[in-house]
């Protein structure tokens, strides 16, 4: 529209101003139409019209907003240095635009240029690099931006303390929110309503809706009207509490008061009927929804089908998939995910292995829950097939998932498999980490492949990847295992842990007791308990019973009762392992009498 009013004038022999040339630049920016914007630019040169510093810093602002901030910010540079005056707009748009690419080092370098150019930065100016680091999770950083800007005597603002607030929520950190709201509060900052919805949110995730009742009493006191967020945010905590009376309660004040509900409240609610097996009222309010004018989305029907298998009627979430006209990937990824909920691990992979085989697989989320789900129920034959034709369509989830897998195809002991995903992850540049290398090399412990174990330790290594005690604890107790005269590499481990000043802790202790003892080595072994004691460490049974074991194979019987006494004195019960050592010595002992 406003290029055609543009041309019009120019046909009509009207010469345009800077004011014009600005807001044509601006149009061609939102438009990212930047070869235009910058041909204006030029045409402004050749027609002698002057741009101001809202001109240049327009065409600044439209780079950095478009992903282009680093030629925007080139731009400022070269503008600058020809004298052009940049403001503090300019500089804010291009820290805004590196913070949106999450590009920090850049943006809080342009917070330096400007001090270092007469330009004050002001609110606006930290607020961008406060809600970019709370953006991406940096809450310390966001803080230290904060501080920072406080001492050089900036005011806080409420859209500042709503993105650390958010931050806070997002991070799961409900204390934390309802503190540092209490604290700005009371040191006079005003707050708005968006602040006040998202202590309210996060006091309603947490189970604390009366609370939240009670600062939504008080934000309405503030004369500050509540909108549909807020009451969504209510209607929310009493669902997840299942109090849904209560929550329809909300939603009918909600409608009274002015406030529309959208799809999000809608979906809330649909959820909570879902999850409580409440069929009917589900599909009512479906029908209400779209008497509304609100249109069901993916999500709705998603919650819907999701809510029901939690509700445990499973049959009613197929008939509901099956009645959909379109089926899409949403949904079919939530009939996944509801199979594993509701424990029918056979017709999620059943649903998954069907429509593969026509080309179609759910969403990564649908199908690392249901690897997950194979694995802790040890099917791992199922498990290996969803890995991989996940693999051959280039469908990579995180390595959590692939953790998992690998685990629960050491604990069956088939370690040429869990080889072959380790591999396949290593060939893909993904990197296992410490825990993934150890499960590994206990599972190579287990089946006595010690030299396979030893051998990605060494890998391990090489991979910058520093050990830690669980895994030289692994590679000690399968050593000792596989061959418990040769101390010597058991020595080489314990020196090597020492150097690196990695803490032992109870298990490790106890494996070396366990492993003296099993040689006869009471000695030793008791060094090392008395170590671990004069550490601070707590032995547990299974340290007790290791040492108790040693002295019944050597048929000091005083000894062994006096450690049950000690272990008994301190609060440790004996198990069904430390009395079957006990009596099996006690059983020796009236042998080897008998004898004599």
């Amino acid at each position: 529209m406003a290029v055609a009013i543009y041309e019009q004038f120019k046909v009509m022999g009207m010469r345009p101003d800077v004011y014009t040339y600005a807001i044509m630049i601006k149009a061609y920016c939102r438009n990212r139409c930047f070869d235009e914007a910058f041909g204006l630019a030029m045409e402004m040169e050749r027609e002698g019209v002057v741009p101001d510093a809202f001109t240049y810093t327009t065409l600044i602002e439209g780079l950095c907003l478009h992903g282009n901030s680093s030629l925007g910010y080139k731009l400022l540079h070269t503008w600058r240095n020809d004298g052009v005056p940049i403001d503090a707009f300019g500089y804010n748009a291009a820290i805004r635009g590196f913070c949106s690419e999450m590009k920090f080092q850049e943006a809080e370098e342009v917070l330096l240029e400007m001090e270092r150019h007469g330009v004050v930065p002001d609110a606006i100016s930290y607020g961008n690099l406060i809600s970019g680091y709370c953006k991406a999770g940096n809450l310390s950083r966001a803080w230290f931006i904060h501080n920072e800007m406080v001492s050089k005597g900036r005011k806080t603002n409420c859209v500042i303390i709503s993105s650390i607030l958010h931050c806070l929520n997002k991070m799961g950190l409900t204390a934390e929110v309802m503190d540092h709201f209490q604290i700005f509060r009371d040191s006079g900052v005003f707050l708005d309503g968006i602040s006040y919805g998202i202590v309210i949110d996060a006091l309603c995730k947490s189970g604390k809706v009366e609370e939240a009742l009670r600062l939504f009493e008080v934000m309405k006191g503030k004369n500050m009207v509540p909108d549909k967020v807020h009451y969504t945010h209510l209607i929310n905590g009493y669902c997840l509490l299942g109090k849904l009376h209560d929550a329809i309660k909300v939603f009918e004040e909600m409608k009274e008061m002015g406030a529309k509900p959208d799809v999000i409240t809608y979906n809330i609610l649909a959820g909570a009927f879902a999850r409580s097996g409440l069929v009917p009222d589900t599909k009512d309010l479906l029908a209400y929804m779209v008497n509304q004018g609100v249109k069901p989305n993916s999500s709705t029907r998603r919650t819907i089908i999701e809510g029901l298998c939690k509700g445990g009627k499973v049959k009613e979430a197929e008939a509901f998939l099956n009645g959909l006209d379109e089926k899409c990937i949403d949904t079919l990824s939530a009939m996944v995910n509801g199979y594993c909920e509701s424990d029918y691990k056979g017709k999620a992979y059943g649903l998954f292995i069907n429509l593969s085989k026509t080309g179609i697989l759910v969403n990564e989320s649908a199908c690392a829950k249901l690897l997950c789900s194979l694995c802790e129920a040890g099917d791992v034959e199922k498990a290996l097939a969803v890995f991989q034709i996940l693999w051959d369509s280039d469908v990579i989830l995180n390595e959590i998932v692939y953790a998992k897998l690998i685990a629960a195809l050491c604990r069956v002991g088939n370690m040429t498999r869990a080889r072959y995903v380790f591999d396949a992850l290593v060939g893909r540049g993904i990197t296992p980490d410490v825990i993934t290398h150890t499960t590994m090399m206990n599972g190579y412990c287990k089946a006595s492949c010690l030299q396979e174990a030893t051998n990605l330790f060494y890998d391990m290594k090489q991979r910058g990847i520093k050990p830690d005690v669980v895994t030289y604890t692994v590679l000690i107790d399968g050593g000792q295992k596989v061959n418990r005269k040769d101390r010597a590499s058991v020595s080489q481990l314990q020196s090597e842990i020492s150097k690196m000043e990695i803490k032992p802790d109870t298990v490790y202790f106890t494996v070396l007791v366990d492993g003296h003892c099993k040689i006869d080595n009471i000695q030793d072994a008791l060094k090392l308990f008395n170590e671990m004691l004069e550490r601070g460490l707590t032995p547990d049974a299974i340290a007790y019973t290791a040492l108790v074991s040693g002295y019944c194979s050597q048929g000091d019987m005083g000894k062994a009762v006096s450690l049950v006494e000690e272990m008994t004195i301190k609060g440790i019960m004996p198990d069904t392992r430390t009395a079957s050592v006990f009596e099996n010595g006690m059983m020796k002992v009236k042998k080897i009498t008998s004898r004599q």
